[in-house]
Order: structure tokens, then sequence, then C-alpha cells
């Protein structure tokens, strides 16, 4: 369908007027539908045809993007987008067919917006009206959803297929600012919520986020051991069982009388599919402190294959995976970034439900004042069940919530009686089984406001054990918070807040009572953040009849500040350190970063970078834990950790560098880069790399540009006595003189060094020609020679002959003819070596933005 849907947008494109349709015709076409496409993008259709002796797997991973065993390709990536395409319909495509390609980076979707309908088809984030909070649903999905609105009534429906699963959980602190690991992969970018001891968290102003990693780091921000981090979120699952989700929801708004919703939602778990393996490519990366990840963690009981450049890895030897997270994996040896590295495994399967759900609910919401100006009432209820062989659940879940204003002040109140054997669809979000009580009240004047909440909440925590059967046990959590915010002068607030929280869960009591000052300030120049906490804890830091308590002291100073010297100067500063006091010893965790940029005119520019962060002598206190993270990592409303989960312990990480441009004329530009990079703890590589880049690019005259690249790193394991040590040059020159011949060189070389049993050293010539016959059609040859020496050696040579044809605008015609011969000098070597010799042919489509 979605091949069709190109060629047929590229003949009607190209072809309409020759078709003798009438000229009005052609002209509305273009207004309704072809001016309101925006297609960009590049698609190549081929056919291959190729003799190949020696590995044929690995011809088949180096050629046409791993498409290399197949006759016919169609390779590339198309975006197209549409908006109000005939008056009512939305177009969203992401078309890529490389193999090595982010799965989130493949979506198809088709709007219909004709009042007062709207349908939405295909890769969709899904929700319903969600007026009753008992039984929302947001997730991202393949299916339909199809709404109506007019007057006083809403529907909403919605039917999917899992593409995901939703997961909320609960992270320690420890005593750094990250990264912390999800223990998912390839995050479904925007649907995560992160909170920190009960407080919303601001994407790029609290934390950062890898979305393909699944890590957080926290900004100007250290987690202190005694703090939860909860977390829920959408992960893209590749081995994941299939289900489906059907349900819709409505309301009828009664005016002053209030709105009447109803709910419905199921959710089949669909049968285990079978397991599927996955190929993903990496470029080298050079250092072999440089980390490598994997899009999905693999399952771990199934055979991994790495091959750089066709050759055979050997893990343990050529490379390993981080022992606390297996996303993760480094080689032991400098990799040069023109290798290539194939890496082929097996998913971990995500099974997200342990049987068919369903829920239905019915809410009721009564405004106060006109229009709900003052407020409103709202009352809600639903229903839901759980079928499983094992352990089946239904329950029923009511709440009332209250929110009344008048004048400065606000008043809130809420009642949830959530049961542990009450279940929902599978949705993120940061509702819990728990019978809570939650109270405030707000004051919001001209320069000071002020907030006291209470909160007392029955937790009831979800245990699976290994034969799918479920069981409960009992968690409390109390709080008290009063905080207050003076802002006498503009841009210099002042907020005070206090809080004790009180919990328990399967020993002892655990208190935190928590003191924060936080306040901005302007000098001139500069311009400052400042903020201190002060805790006092105590509670359980083991498990079992006799546990052991400790208390904690925690004081913590976070700055923030940027200073503009003048023109030429600017100055950056983040900074946080934790100072820790317990029973068991004293640590400081650190997490500092300083920045400097320097830029007197346009032909120079310096910047210096320092960071400097470490979790201190004490990163983890046991088992305690806070009530903020209790009944979260799987409940009646989304899952948790599946697998073997793992808590990173310590993280030390120190680095600097210094990068600088210099324009020595219209015609030479310098650039240099010197750096060290310390890194030692968990999910780290445990080394010490220093470096340093020199470039120099110089133009001749238009046509004739030359660049010179020279590095050199080394590095230091700290686990053992082992040295890596590399150095690359490399020369590049571009010509492109009046006429019809244009031709590129290339030549590098690779130099490495160290007490390591894997070193290698390089040799590549590269030559390029081409030359243009007439305004639509040229030819091009290309020679390549690349030779490694010592550990797993190589010989290689690529030749190819190109004729290129211009069809049309965006079309065009290529013919190749292509041999290329790879020989393994060291006898060590599994695979890699083969000989081959055949034709292409492409035809490309080339959509500009």
């Amino acid at each position: 369908m979605r091949k069709a849907l190109v060629a047929g947008m590229t003949l009607a494109l190209v072809g309409l007027p020759q078709l003798g349709l009438s000229i009005d015709f052609v002209s509305w076409l273009k207004k309704e539908i072809f001016e309101k496409l925006k297609v960009t993008g590049r698609r190549s259709l081929g056919y291959h045809n190729h003799s190949v002796e020696g590995d044929a797997s690995a011809f088949q991973l180096l050629t046409n993007y791993g498409y290399g065993g197949k006759a016919f390709t169609d390779i590339g990536y198309l975006d197209i987008r549409g908006r109000d395409i005939l008056g009512s319909l939305n177009f969203d495509a992401q078309l890529d067919t490389n193999k090595f390609a982010n799965p989130q980076d493949r979506r198809f979707s088709v709007e219909y917006d004709g009042k007062p309908y709207r349908v939405t088809v295909g890769d969709v984030y899904t929700t319903l009206l969600n007026s009753n909070r008992l039984a929302t649903f947001s997730k991202y999905a393949k299916g339909v959803v199809a709404g109506y609105s007019k007057g006083p009534l809403q529907v909403r429906g919605v039917f999917t297929e899992a593409r995901t699963s939703a997961r909320t959980i609960t992270l320690q602190g420890n005593n750094s600012a990250g990264p912390y690991y999800l223990q998912f992969s390839q995050i479904v970018r925007g649907t995560e919520e992160v909170q920190v001891d009960g407080q919303p968290q601001r994407l790029g102003e609290d934390y950062v986020i890898n979305y393909e990693l699944g890590s957080i780091t926290f900004i100007n921000k250290i987690i202190t051991p005694t703090s939860a981090i909860v977390v829920t979120f959408e992960a893209l699952g590749f081995n994941q069982s299939e289900g489906s989700i059907l349900g819709g929801g409505a309301t009828y708004d009664l005016g002053k009388a209030g709105r009447l919703g109803l709910t419905y939602l199921e959710q089949d778990s669909g049968a285990g599919g079978t397991l599927s393996t996955r190929l993903e490519r990496f470029q080298g990366a050079g250092a072999p402190s440089t980390p490598y990840f994997l899009q999905f963690e693999p399952l771990l009981t199934e055979p991994i294959t790495v091959k750089l450049d066709g050759i055979l890895q050997t893990e343990g030897i050529d490379y390993y995976f981080d022992p606390e997270n297996p996303v993760i994996f480094f080689f032991t040896r400098f990799i040069p970034l023109t290798s290539t590295i194939d890496v082929v495994y097996t998913p971990r399967p995500t099974q997200s439900l342990d049987g068919d759900r369903s829920v239905w609910g019915v809410d009721y919401r009564i405004p106060y004042g006109r229009s709900g100006q003052n407020g409103y009432l709202l009352v809600m209820q639903a229903t839901g069940k759980l079928e499983s062989p094992v352990s089946p659940q239904s329950g029923t879940a009511r709440g009332v919530e209250s929110v009344y204003r008048q004048g400065p002040f606000q008043l809130r109140a809420g009642l949830r009686d959530i049961p542990a054997d009450y279940v929902s669809v599978e949705s993120r979000g940061f509702n819990r089984n728990e019978r809570a009580v939650d109270l405030g009240i707000e004051y919001e004047g001209s320069y000071l406001d002020a907030a006291l909440q209470h909160i007392n909440s029955s937790i009831a925590i979800r245990k699976v054990d290994a034969g799918g059967n479920v069981s409960f046990s009992p968690a409390r959590n109390t709080l008290i918070k009063a905080s207050a915010s003076y802002r006498r002068t503009a841009g210099e607030p002042w907020t005070l807040e206090l809080a004790r929280q009180k919990s328990r869960s399967t020993g002892p009591e655990t208190t935190v009572d928590s003191a924060s000052v936080t306040t901005s300030r302007t000098f001139g120049n500069v311009i400052t953040h400042w903020g201190y906490d002060h805790q006092e804890a105590q509670g359980p830091t083991s498990t079992g009849p006799d546990p052991d308590i400790q208390s904690v002291t925690i004081d913590s100073l976070r700055l923030q500040s940027s200073y503009v010297a003048n023109e030429a100067w600017t100055f950056g500063l983040r900074a946080g350190v934790n100072a820790i006091r317990s029973s068991e010893g004293d640590g400081t965790g650190r997490d500092v970063a300083l920045t400097a940029s320097y830029q007197p005119n346009s032909k120079l520019s310096v910047v210096g970078n320092y960071i400097d962060s470490a979790s201190g002598a004490i990163a983890a206190l046991g088992s305690f834990q806070s009530g903020f993270g209790l009944g979260y990592n799987g409940n009646g409303f989304s899952n948790g950790l599946v697998g073997s989960g793992f808590s990173p312990g310590a993280t030390d990480l120190r680095r600097w560098e210094l990068r600088t441009t210099y324009n020595l004329s219209d015609k030479a530009n310098l650039s240099g880069i010197v750096y060290h990079n310390d890194a030692s703890g968990a999910i780290t590589s445990n080394s010490k790399t220093f470096g340093y880049d020199l470039g120099l690019e110089y133009a001749f005259d238009r046509a004739h540009r030359l660049w010179l690249h020279y590095a050199d790193t080394k590095t230091d394991f700290q686990q053992n006595a082992t040295q890596a040590t590399s150095q690359t040059f490399m020369v590049s020159f571009n010509a492109s003189p009046p006429g019809r011949l244009s031709y590129s060189l290339d030549f590098g070389a690779l130099l490495t060094g160290g007490n390591s049993l894997f070193q290698q050293d390089g040799l590549m010539f590269d030559a390029g020609i081409a030359y243009r016959l007439a305004p639509r059609q040229r030819l091009r040859f290309q020679y390549s020679w690349n030779r490694t020496e010592g550990y797993f050696g190589q010989d290689s040579i690529f030749a190819s002959a190109f004729y290129d044809y211009q069809l049309y605008r965006n079309i065009a015609l290529s013919a190749a003819y292509r041999l290329r011969d790879v020989r393994n000098l060291d006898s060590n070597a599994t695979g890699g070596a083969y000989r081959s010799k055949g034709l292409d042919l492409e035809l490309t489509f080339t959509f500009a933005p």
C-alpha cells in the first residue's frame, strides 16, 4: 500500500498534464492536494545481479545497506505530510526501508477531520476522553480512533493493536545526577513523565532523556539515596506478544446540572509469538572507552553474533557487554570510523499483560459557580476484571475529588478507594492500588503564595511469583507539607518548603524530614539560582526479622549561574553537592559542570568544558525506601520491570575538553580539540582516555579544496594494566574545475600501540573521478584500497564504474558495474573474505524540502 502510494503520487506529479486532462482539473488537483503535501527524502528502486565467491553473509551485510543478497531492493526514506487536503484530510507518514533504521522513525497515519466527526487511522497516540481517572487510556498504538462532538455530546472510540508496553517504575537515587537507566530501551518519545519524591520534573529544565537507550540524567540536581524516582512511560517491544484494545467513552454536558461520563475498555493480551532476531549496524567510534548501544535489551539465553567488517568477533576477547546493562557493549581495541559493526541478537520479549482485562466506569462532574469558575465536584466509579487461569482478579474502585476556589484561596480534597484486586487496561500514569485521603489548601496573593498539603495512603504492593500467582502486601505512606513563596522584587523570589513523610512496608517505619529554600539573584551581568536542602531520615536498610536501622542526615547545595563578562567572554556554572552523614559513615556526592567561551572576533572561537560528577562514598542505603515509590513496578494500572532489573551503584566521571577554531584567512581554517575522560563505577568502561584532534581546511580556490586531520588517543583500563593507543591521519582533496571533469582523492593511516594483544595498523586510499557527458548524463569511476595488518588484518580492493542519467527533475537512473575483493591476512579470522562482481540498476526519486 505504501509503495503504491509513493508511486502514484510521483506519477501524478509528473504525468497529469500529459494525460489530456483539463487545465482546470489539473489546477484543482494541485491546489487541493499536491500543494498541501510536503514530501522530503530519497527512495531508490534497484535491480542487482552479482556473483559471489567466499563468505556470502559478509557480502550481504556490507553491500546495499545489508540487502546484498536480494535481486530487487527498495531502499530509502520519505517523509510525507499533508494538512487540510480536500478540506478535511491530514496525512503523516515516515517511510523508511533501511533495516538499520530506528524503529520509531517509521509511522503512517491518516486523519479525517470533518466536524462533527474525526477519524484517525494508523500509528497514532490513542486516548479516550478520560473523564474518569480510574479508567483512563493513553497509549501509542496502531489502529483506529473515531470521535463525534456536537453540542453537549462527545463520543470517542478506539480499536488498536499493541505496539508498546506501558510501565511505571521506581528507581532509588544513588547520590548522583545520573544517568538512571529505566531498564527499557526505545522509550516512545514524549510519553515519559518523571517525579522525584512526588514532585513533577520538566524535560529540559530538570532532566534530559536518551529515548533510544532509556536513560535519564538530571540537570543541576543530585538525587539522594533517600529519594525515589518514579517514571511512567511507554516502550516499544520487538518480541512482544500481539494484543488489542477496544473501547469507548462518552460525556454529556447537562449545563449547571453537571456532566455525565461513561467509559468501557477491554484489552486482549494476545498469544505469545515466536522469537525473532534483529540486525543492527554501527560505525566504529574510535577509542575502546566509547560505548555502543543496542536498541533493545538482548535475550542472553540466545546467541549474539558480532561482526567487524564481516569478521566474527569473540565475546570477552574482542568485545564485552556491560555487566549491569546488557544493552551496552564495548570493544577492547580502537575501532576506526571507517569500520562497520554488525550485531545479530534476539531482543528480550516484553510480555505486557498476565491476562485479558476489561473495565467499565461512570463519572459525574458538578461545577461550582458559572461554567465551573469556582471549581468542581467529581464522583467516579469503575469496575475492572482480569481473566487469568492462574490468578483472576476483579474489583470496584471509587473516588471523590473536589476543588473550590474563592478569591485568593483554593481548597482541594480527594478520596480514593482502589482495592488491591482492582485492575484496569494497561496505560501510563501514576495511579496505584490504594485507599487514600488527599487534602490541601492554597493561597495566592500579590507577593506571597502559601500551600499546605496532607496525604494519608494505604497502599497494596503487588507481587507475582515464578508461577504467575499474585499476592499483595500492605504498606502505608503519610505526608504533610507546607510551602511559601515570596516575590516582592521581580525576578528574585524566595521559596521555603517543609515536609515530613512517614512510610512503612515490610519492616519498621521510615521517617524523612526535609526543609528546602530556593532563590534567584542577579548581580549586574551575573544571573544566579540557589537552592539549599536539609534532610533527616531514619529507617530500615535491610530486610528480615531483625533489620538494620540507620539514621541519615543530608545537606544539599545547588547553584546555577551565567555570566557575560563582555562581548568576548561568557561563563556558565552548574553545581550540586550532597553531604551525607549516617551511622554507617559519611560521603559526599557532587555534580559540577563549568563552561567558558571566548570569541573576540569572527575569526577565533575557544570553548572549554569541565565536568566532575561523583556519587561519593555512600551511593545507596540498602533497602531504604521512601513512601513515594511504593505501589509501582506493576499494579492494577500498568506494569513494572520485567526480567532481571538492575540498580546501578556508585558512578564517577571527570571530563574536560578544550575546542578551538581559527580562520587563518579566507582560504584556511584551523580546528582543534584536546580532551580527557575518566569514568569508573557502575555502567561505565572503567577507563581513562586522553586525546587530541587537529584539523586544517584549505581552499586553493572555489574549485579545489584540501582537508588534513590528525588524531591521537591513549586509553588506560582501570581494572587491569591494559593500555591502548592510536594515531590516525587523514588527507582529502576535492576538485571541481571548470569543464566536465571533477575528481577526489583520500588517504588515511592508522597506527595502534600499547600492551594490548589486539593491535592493528592500517592504510587506506580512495579515488573518484566524474565526467559530464551532457547536462543530464555523466560517467563516474571509483577505486578504494584498504589494508590492515596485525589482529584480524584484511586486504580489500573495491572498484566500480557508473553511468548516471537524469530522467526528470527529481528522477535519475544509474547503472553500475562493481568489483570487490576482500582477503584475510590473519589465519585466525573467521569469515569476512569474499570476491564479488556484478551489475546494479537503480531508479532514484529525490524530494527536496
